[in-house]
């Protein structure tokens, strides 16, 4: 509980600078609470519970207050860290009984806000959904809201796009600025994200029975889209999945033709969906490469934020050095400077007063006192005088 606890607290602001930290923390959190998974479902049911109300009065009563309770790095970060101990721990005895409200709390949140500037908010969400799918090989019906992405009339405008700017760090990101979305490279990273997530849904039951009528909506959707679309790339990448897809189907097809079981017989059913992903399907090659891909682009960005953080990090350190060196030197010159002109006033002043050498060695009572703008109140006052 101390350890989820500290993790919220951490967590209010995300971003490449805490990554590792908050990473660590949730890991820490997925080991600690497999030790006790009675107690484990006990503090993850009522946290679940607590993220459920903040999401209901959202709902309910849809306000600024109400909506910043949902809306915030807390809110999602002990989101995530939930799903990854229930799928940690998915077993009938374990935490098990937890995926379904889990489930339900995701969606609901992708159904809170459907404005566009909140697509990276529903790519966080999805990408949960698809690990909690994985994990638990439950389906959890998220194309709907990949296609409401997709197709989003935001990105058919007609507006005169901006080519400048870089892609936004999608994984640190809850929501775009209005500025932003008329960028390419906005543009192509949401689309881009959103049709992996679909990919990736589909890749989860390619080995069903049921394929082919599970991806129907998504594939005619994909193709009345594909008319509609102007970028040449984004074209290119919806016809590849498209193709991917109905490869998929035919496999699937040409296998169930010789089946002898019905719907009923599940044991059946499970037997050959089994077969059927161990042999691999099409869809989960295609997968693997965009996957595969994918990962070294991630490594590529985290070792180029490495490196430029270490840039920053080094200049600022050079910086404070020639800082340190300009100040020593300007000490060292102000000294040197400030013992000449005293020695200079004070053979002046002792010619004056008629002050021969042998005096020169006797202390000075006014020698710490004697700077800049007390010099000549110095000197008045060893002649017997004040102005």
């Amino acid at each position: 509980k101390g350890m989820f606890l500290k993790l919220v607290r951490n967590s209010k602001h995300f971003n490449r600078q805490n990554l590792t930290q908050i990473s660590f923390l949730m890991n820490c959190v997925v080991v600690m609470w497999g030790e006790d998974t009675d107690a484990a479902y006990q503090q993850a049911f009522t946290y679940i519970r607590q993220l459920a109300i903040y999401l209901r009065g959202a709902l309910k009563h849809p306000n600024q207050e109400n909506f910043q309770a949902v809306y915030n790095w807390q809110f999602l970060n002990s989101y995530r860290v939930l799903s990854m101990v229930v799928c940690q721990y998915c077993k009938p005895n374990q935490l098990w009984p937890l995926v379904y409200p889990l489930c339900q709390l995701g969606t609901g949140v992708l159904d809170l806000f459907p404005s566009p500037k909140c697509f990276p908010l529903h790519l966080n969400i999805i990408g949960i959904l698809n690990r909690i799918s994985r994990a638990t090989g439950v389906y959890i019906p998220v194309p709907p809201y990949l296609l409401r992405i997709i197709s989003s009339p935001e990105f058919k405008k007609t507006y005169k796009r901006n080519t400048q700017g870089q892609a936004p760090d999608l994984i640190c990101t809850l929501r775009a600025k209005t500025a932003q979305m008329k960028v390419v490279a906005y543009q192509r990273a949401i689309l881009s994200e959103a049709l992996y997530y679909l990919v990736e849904h589909l890749t989860l039951h390619a080995h069903s029975i049921s394929f082919p009528e599970l991806a129907f909506p998504s594939m005619a959707a994909l193709t009345a889209l594909k008319k509609e679309i102007k970028m040449v790339d984004w074209h290119q990448e919806v016809r590849d999945v498209i193709r991917e897809v109905e490869k998929n189907m035919n496999f699937i097809r040409d296998r169930r033709r010789d089946v002898t079981f019905g719907p009923k017989d599940t044991d059946k059913v499970t037997l050959w969906e089994t077969d059927t992903k161990n042999a691999g399907t099409p869809l989960a090659k295609h997968y693997q490469v965009i996957y595969d891909l994918r990962a070294e682009q991630l490594r590529d960005h985290s070792k180029m934020h490495s490196t430029t953080k270490r840039r920053v990090l080094e200049d600022e350190l050079a910086k404070a050095d020639d800082e340190d060196v300009d100040w020593a030197d300007e000490d060292a010159e102000g000294e040197d400077g400030d013992e000449g002109g005293e020695a200079d006033n004070m053979d002046e002043d002792d010619e004056q007063n008629g002050m021969g050498e042998e005096d020169e060695e006797e202390d000075d009572p006014w020698e710490d006192d004697v700077k800049h703008g007390g010099r000549r109140k110095a000197r008045q006052q060893r002649k017997g005088g004040k102005r």
